[in-house]
């Protein structure tokens, strides 16, 4: 994220992306300026500012009336992101398998404890977070800078996305232990095995969201 020098754009930039993330403004929904500045509080110019950045991040997207939409999520972007994410993870685990010390294996074990832990106790949101944490470790480990800003810009559509996903409780459920092997494979400084693993987990996934495509379960995917 680059910041612009108004605190006040970047506080309403926050504030928006962390709900169109999240959900709170649902893909299609309209956003408005005038309606936002008096929802929050704030004048309309640093709204605006916000919203023209979310925008040129593929968040938002033009609307007629000098209105905002939020973006649409399409089986198609689903597809093309998980096929992005298993380009990037494989080449960054096949790296980390060679180069990754006992304290940043330790790291990569607590994230995914934390997951179960959020698991178990149904806190979903919590949950999200410590995957998209165990992923962006991975990334970071490899030392590679344009791996972490592509991830970067894949990250907030892939947040979105398993907002959308949450029912899908057997899924969460099945990929617990596919992080678990991910990192034994690290440990084991096996860089084939680990980018089968993230390739096995990321396939897996994405078969699991499109295999849902045929009976409607997700509201707010398109065609």
């Amino acid at each position: 994220m680059v910041e612009t020098k108004d605190p006040k754009t970047n506080e309403v930039y926050a504030l928006l992306k962390d709900k169109i993330v999240s959900l709170q403004y649902m893909p299609g929904q309209i956003l408005i300026v005038q309606h936002l500045s008096e929802k929050y509080g704030f004048s309309r110019t640093p709204v605006r500012e916000a919203l023209v950045r979310l925008r040129d991040e593929g968040l938002l997207e033009d609307a007629d009336g000098r209105k905002f939409r939020v973006k649409p999520i399409t089986w198609k972007l689903i597809s093309d992101i998980y096929d992005a994410r298993k380009a990037i993870e494989m080449l960054a685990a096949q790296t980390v398998a060679e180069t990754v010390s006992v304290s940043q294996l330790q790291e990569m074990r607590t994230i995914v404890d934390e997951m179960q832990k959020n698991y178990d106790n149904h806190n979903f949101n919590q949950y999200f977070q410590s995957d998209l944490n165990f992923h962006n470790k991975l990334i970071e480990l490899s030392g590679n800078e344009v791996l972490k800003n592509w991830m970067d810009r894949i990250n907030d559509q892939q947040q979105r996305i398993r907002y959308l996903t949450t029912n899908l409780h057997s899924r969460i459920e099945q990929s617990m232990p596919e992080h678990y092997h991910i990192v034994e494979k690290l440990e084991q400084r096996d860089g084939k095995g680990a980018m089968e693993m993230v390739s096995q987990h990321l396939t897996l996934a994405r078969a699991d969201i499109l295999s849902q495509r045929e009976n409607g379960s997700f509201f707010g995917i398109q065609d």
